[in-house]
């Protein structure tokens, strides 16, 4: 299976084992750290002020929409996609990945029941937060979030007051 969920696994690890770059011209030797190579990022002040995000590619594993976003230019938020397309791969990929993380962060803080066959689990490891979704009655996914607990309550707070906020 690719990639496998060991290699998905060490890449979760490195990423909490790394400190997030808190500005934006930590951002390339944070990501060469993980193994990746950042990509030109976009500033999407259309959508919330101070927000940027961008593409990575990742070099350790095989992955589909690595994506990045960043607040005020402080990283918080990292997802990826594997498996597009398969759910018995999505299914394998899960149990796999969810086992590894066990292993590492003990059981996961929030495993909601399986909806649709659709699954997922979180745990927090230090600052950061992992997501596993395991995405099979539409289209098919597995789909792994990471983000830095603190910066992405700012972000949501921010979202919340952007949505308050008097409309032109």
């Amino acid at each position: 299976m690719t990639p496998p969920a060991s290699a998905i696994v060490e890449f979760i690890q490195a990423v909490t084992d790394t400190p997030w770059p808190s500005a934006e011209d930590q951002f390339h030797s944070y990501f060469e750290r993980l193994g990746c190579e950042l990509t030109t990022g976009d500033d999407n002040s259309g959508h919330l002020p101070g927000l940027t995000g961008g593409a990575f590619v990742t070099h350790r594993l095989t992955t589909q929409h690595p994506s990045w976003t960043a607040l005020d230019g402080s990283l918080f938020s990292l997802n990826f996609f594997a498996h597009e397309g398969d759910a018995d791969a999505v299914n394998a990929g899960y149990d796999g990945v969810r086992a590894g993380l066990i292993g590492l962060y003990g059981q996961p803080f929030d495993e909601p029941p399986a909806h649709r066959g659709n699954r997922a689990a979180a745990w927090l490891a230090g600052d950061t937060e992992i997501e596993l979704y395991a995405h099979v009655s539409l289209a098919p996914a597995l789909q792994i979030g990471l983000g830095h607990k603190e910066r992405n309550a700012a972000y949501e707070d921010r979202l919340a007051q952007d949505a308050d906020g008097p409309r032109a």
